[in-house]
């Protein structure tokens, strides 16, 4: 499996920031996001388009099945990778 972290607003601002430094790190990066679904889908694009895998995860961290979710998505999706 493919080194993930999986980072929970990660759409904009700090959240990306992490994004694209995991991504430089050499990691798949799942990005959660709750309501920034364009934010989310262009940072990925941005990701991907430097070669790193890129994944963008919609749930709210407040609700512990969107939680559970997120992490089944994004496992699933980097154990895809190989």
């Amino acid at each position: 499996m493919a080194r993930l972290v999986l980072i929970t607003g990660g759409a904009t601002g700090i959240g990306a920031a992490s994004a694209r430094e995991a991504a430089r790190a050499g990691y798949a990066v799942a990005i959660n996001y709750r309501t920034q679904e364009e934010r989310a889908a262009r940072l990925v694009d941005e990701l991907r388009a430097g070669g790193a895998s890129a994944l963008a995860v919609r749930g709210d961290v407040t609700r512990p099945d969107d939680v559970e979710r997120c992490f089944d998505e994004s496992s699933t999706w980097a154990s895809s990778m190989g």
